[in-house]
């Protein structure tokens, strides 16, 4: 089945601020684009240490075992046990 297609339109318009509202602004948004990419360098490194530590490699042989004979059983094991 495809999807339907939807239009869609965008209108830009000129924002009309004051200096100091502008500054504010800047500055939140710089904020806000800091604590975005320290949290993403944090999720990217925990994501990294957890591929790297042997638990997790163990843990995904094991599933990827399971799976390849189809042992539903034994999958729900090793759901549990993580």
């Amino acid at each position: 089945m495809t999807k339907w297609k939807k239009d869609c339109f965008i209108i830009e318009l000129k924002l009309l601020i004051d200096t100091w509202q502008k500054d504010l602004l800047l500055k939140r948004f710089e904020i806000a684009r800091t604590l975005y990419n320290t949290t993403l360098s944090y999720a990217v490194k925990q994501y990294t240490f957890m591929q790297e530590s042997k638990h997790y490699r163990k843990q995904l042989h094991s599933y990827q075992k399971a799976k390849k004979t189809n042992d539903s059983k034994r999958i729900e094991a090793d759901r549990k046990k993580s």
